[in-house]
């Protein structure tokens, strides 16, 4: 292991028109930095996190809601950069607000507009620094082809430096017998965007079947066909799931 993703450094919340900040103790980033160090490994640190519009083509659509977290966003990166930045484990930053590969045209609407401000501001505090995001292959999608489309349009637009492909498998319930239909023309596309925008494709192999660790033999075919496209892989989650000693 030579990679670890923080999710978030806080969580926002949207209370009475007013904005909420559930903050993430620095000094649990601290620790898992100074840790880090000492294993040569590098850590990104996720920006804050609007939970209640994650994953949602309803808030996606919301301009002044989306208008809102870009800036909340800014303010989050300003944090990361000033506490964290001079830390040697410290990677770059990750946008925790996921988009999907899409099944129509515009479906992830204002979510470029995000990923692009964001990315472009990251870059601007820490122009050495790598910058990291997450979307997933959705059941929306039917067409991987506007995934590759869509994906080449917003690397192009953005300062993002790796896509990190959550392959959905997990929060799908995909059996490893339909992984050729549901999951490999996903990673195709991207990997295919990533290639044409000259950015880094990585996979995040879902390591969860509902609320339990995924059986091995299930991870481990993910796992093979996640190192076709690509030698580095991350999961979600590993304190959760790959941390569990149950045999399964």
């Amino acid at each position: 292991m030579d990679v670890a993703i923080i999710q978030t450094e806080a969580y926002l919340g949207l209370a009475g028109g007013a904005w909420t900040l559930d903050a993430v103790g620095p000094p649990l980033i601290e620790a898992v930095l100074g840790a880090a160090t000492g294993k040569a490994m590098r850590v990104f640190v996720g920006l804050a996190l609007p939970e209640s519009a994650n994953g949602d083509p309803q808030a996606a659509r919301d301009e002044a809601l989306m208008a809102a977290i870009v800036e909340r966003s800014k303010e989050s990166a300003v944090r990361v950069s000033d506490r964290y930045g001079a830390s040697p484990a410290f990677a770059g930053f990750y946008l925790p607000l996921e988009a999907w590969t899409p099944g129509s045209r515009g479906e992830l609407g204002q979510l470029p507009e995000y990923l692009a401000q964001v990315s472009h501001h990251c870059r601007s505090l820490a122009p050495s620094k790598q910058i990291a995001i997450s979307p997933f292959i959705s059941d929306l999608a039917t067409d991987p082809a506007l995934t590759e489309t869509t994906y080449t349009e917003i690397l192009a637009a953005s300062e993002i430096d790796i896509v990190m492909l959550q392959d959905g498998v997990g929060a799908r319930a995909v059996a490893v017998a339909d992984f050729e239909t549901r999951v490999f023309p996903y990673l195709l596309a991207m990997k295919a965007a990533a290639d044409a925008a000259g950015r880094q494709m990585w996979v995040n192999a879902e390591s969860f079947a509902g609320d339990a660790p995924a059986p091995r033999a299930r991870f481990r075919a993910q796992l093979r066909l996640a190192r076709t496209f690509t030698a580095s892989v991350v999961t979600f989650e590993y304190a959760s799931y790959c941390l569990c000693t149950a045999a399964r």
